[in-house]
């Protein structure tokens, strides 16, 4: 209902003070027309844009040496054998009860009091 109310009111202020504004004329373009020249023109063909785009050798050859690996990207502490298990910020250790699938506290909507973990 707002909704309605609201598109209701943007076209009643359209008609009136929008129409005075001249924003409900439509705005007619009279200058050229945009033109490409014939080199742009043999340049956006898909013939020339092939051979911007090195083959597939080149590619596998030349630019994939250059990035790095998942090994190389991947966190030293998340790598198996790596997780510090004694460090203060271990997730574990953090919260006192276990974590669970809904890990939410939330007040029962008629009693008010906190539901622990599990909230259904």
């Amino acid at each position: 209902q707002r909704k309605k109310d609201q598109d209701a009111e943007w076209q009643r202020w359209m008609r009136t003070e929008g129409g005075k504004l001249s924003l409900t004329e439509p705005l007619v373009f009279n200058g050229p027309k945009a033109k490409l020249t014939k080199e742009e023109d043999k340049l956006s063909e898909p013939s020339a844009l092939r051979k911007l785009v090195p083959s597939e050798k080149v590619f596998t050859d030349e630019w994939m040496p250059k990035f790095p690996s998942y090994k190389e990207t991947w966190p030293v502490d998340t790598q198996p054998g790596n997780w510090d298990n004694d460090s203060e910020l271990n997730i574990f250790k953090i919260w006192k009860r276990p974590l669970l699938k809904y890990p939410y506290d939330i007040p029962h909507f008629r009693t008010k009091k906190i539901k622990r973990g599990r909230v259904l």
